[in-house]
Order: structure tokens, then sequence, then C-alpha cells
């Protein structure tokens, strides 16, 4: 019987150490039989690498034919990891996730590659559904890839995609198996960005006519608190670098190519643009300035300030009515009503008792809200008029 392709599982580790076992158990669970485990750790001093290599020579299973653990001096960043752990790779098929994450279950590489499969030989990428799930990889908050995405993959073009991604990263940085034909020919991850890989590779790739093939299995849980969303983990350094890095793959990888773009595309491509520089700059630049420079930050960057708060204020109001304190509010409505009409004829007692505690109800509940609005809108108002005073 002809032996199978041997595939290569980068496992990328920075400050995530204490996840890396479940990342390491998930790969080495897998029935595919030849595989290549490669780690490489981006500089971060929690890295044990003689702990990981004996953990992997106790554990594995025949169909491990190779491991590579590579342990960076010093941090170079998320992309050139990739790209290093890539390089040091002797397979056709190459496969990556973080060491805070975990393959879905133990049939997940053979998925990938019965995948291809079914595909023309010229196919380079096959794509699978992504789980968001908590910090403990127990509960499942999401899909990451919407049934909408998944339609804009399966039957749009792949400049059309670009067009579709040019504000918004549609796919997935793991979840995806690549052919190394991939790297020889458009090239490694874009080493001008330092922490996000797949944005600017999945727009380089969609523009130049390479097609993602979706196939629908989760082959990853993805551990919420990483950078790229919510940042619970992140440090302060990482995530302005994260920023910037997406402000500069929207200059670099999409700016350049609006005859891609609809109108309304290039329309709203700008919008995200434009806001993300201002958000940017007032993050890192304006909270470090003089008052003259706030000032005029403030004057050069007014429109933008001024749409960002209606929108986030709306947004607020918004949540409020979905929350508890409008639940509370509506329930204190609906007892003054009860108390108004007499319907179930209280008692003298009761009835006194129902109307102070629906307005007791009433009255927390807004006081709530307008604490948290004070707090929020007018608390800042007045620290943009201190400014010009």
């Amino acid at each position: 019987m002809k032996q199978k392709p041997l595939v290569s599982v980068l496992i990328l580790s920075y400050k995530n150490y204490h996840y890396i076992y479940e990342a390491l158990d998930s790969v080495l669970c897998q029935d595919y039989p030849n595989i290549e485990i490669i780690i490489s750790n981006d500089g971060s001093d929690d890295f044990n690498k003689t702990a990981v290599n004996e953990y992997l020579q106790k554990n594995k299973k025949s169909n491990i034919k190779n491991i590579i653990i590579n342990n960076n001096s010093k941090n170079i960043g998320t992309v050139k990891n990739i790209n290093k752990a890539i390089k040091l790779s002797k397979s056709e098929y190459i496969v990556m996730f973080a060491a805070d994450d975990a393959m879905y279950d133990c049939q997940v590489i053979s998925k990938l590659l019965d995948a291809f499969d079914t595909l023309p030989k010229k196919e380079l990428v096959v794509i699978s559904q992504v789980g968001m799930y908590d910090t403990k990889l127990k509960k499942l908050i999401q899909p990451f890839l919407s049934k909408e995405d998944i339609k804009r993959i399966n039957n749009l073009s792949p400049q059309k995609l670009f067009a579709e991604m040019s504000t918004r990263c549609i796919v997935p940085g793991c979840g995806i198996c690549y052919k190394r034909k991939i790297f020889k020919k458009y090239g490694y991850f874009d080493e001008k960005y330092v922490l996000v890989e797949d944005f600017s590779f999945a727009l380089k790739l969609s523009r130049l006519g390479v097609k993602y093939n979706y196939y629908d299995f989760i082959s990853v849980k993805h551990r919420d608190g990483g950078i790229s969303h919510g940042n619970v983990n992140g440090e302060s350094q990482k995530s302005r670098q994260y920023e910037l890095d997406i402000i500069n793959i929207l200059e670099n990888e999409v700016l350049p190519y609006q005859k891609l773009l609809t109108s309304k595309q290039i329309k709203t491509f700008f919008n995200v643009y434009n806001d993300h520089k201002w958000r940017y700059l007032y993050k890192y630049e304006y909270q470090l300035g003089n008052k003259m420079q706030k000032r005029e930050f403030i004057r050069n960057n007014f429109s933008h300030i001024s749409k960002s708060v209606k929108k986030e204020f709306i947004t607020d109001i918004i949540d409020q009515l979905k929350g508890k304190k409008f639940k509370i509010f509506i329930l204190g409505i609906i007892l003054l009503i009860i108390y108004k009409l007499d319907v179930l004829h209280f008692s003298d007692v009761l009835s006194k008792s129902i109307w102070l505690f629906s307005l007791l109800l009433v009255i927390v509940s807004i006081a709530l809200t307008l604490i948290l609005f004070i707090k929020k809108y007018l608390l800042r108002v007045c620290r943009f008029i201190k400014i010009f005073l």
C-alpha cells in the first residue's frame, strides 16, 4: 500500500507553555499515519524544551516520524516564528496552530488530507471551521466562520473574496492545511508585519487567484483570550504592534488594489481604514502628548471622534435595552401598572408594599444607567473641555 504523504504540524508557542501539553496531546492522538511535529517557541522564558521533548518521546506512537523543537534565543514576532517553523519542516503538507489551542478530535489531519484527495492536484489550500472556545476549551462560544462567510468562501471567485476581505479577515489563521508548493510559488508569510500573519497572506493569495477550499468540520479549538480577540493575555506593547500591523496591512495589501473593489466597498474600506488610524493615534500617541498636541489632535480628528462617540453611545443604549437594568425597569413599570389598576385587589398594606418596591426598582435601574453613562461620557467630555481651558 502506498505510504501517505508526510504532514507537518506546527505548534507556535509564546508565553503559553502551561497549555502546550493539551496541544501536544491533541496531535499525539491523531490517527493519521505519517506526522512530523515541529514546536517553535518565540523566545518566551516559560518554555521548557527538555520537558517537552521528554513528554513527546514518552507518549509518541509510531505515526510520529519526526520531532523538531526550536526555541528562539529572543522574541522575533509571530510572522518570523511561523516562517522559521515552515522552513524547518520537511513535509508536503503543513498544518499550524498556537500552543494554547488544540486539535478538535483525533481525525483532524485525516479529514484535511481526505479533503485534498477530492480536489484537483492544482489546489493548494483546504480550510475548515474553527471553534471559538472559552479559556478552558470546554465550551464552544461560536464558530469562527459564519454561515454567510462560508457561502462567500464557497461561491465567490478569489478576487471577489479579496474584495470582501478588504476590511476584515474572513479566513482563520488556523484550521488550514497548506501544500508546501504554496510557499514556493507565492512566498512565505510577509515579514513586513510582526504579529499578524493570516490577514495579509489571505489577501495576497485571494488577489493572485488562489482558491480556499472549505470543508465543513471543526478542526481546531481556539482558546479565548489572545491579542486578536479581547487581548486578555496580551501585553500592551504586543497590542500596539497588532493594531499597527492591521493598519499597515490595509495600507499595503488593499489600498493599492482598489480597482478590485466596488465603489461601495471602497467607501467602506476608507471608513474602516481611517477609523483604525485615528483610534491607534488616539490610544498610543494622543495619550502621551502634551496639552498643545492633544488640542491639535482633537481639531484634526474631531469628525472621527464625534462619529465614534455617537456609534459607541448608540451601541451602549442598545446594550442597556438588552441588559438586566432594563429588565428591572420593565418589571418595576409592570408592578406600578398592577398597583395603579388594582386588578388583583390587594390589601392596603400589600398594595403599598408593591408600590414602594416597584418605585424602588424603577429608580435603581434609572440611577444605575445614568451613573454608567455619566462615568463613561460626561467625564470624557469634561476631560476634552479641560484640554482647551
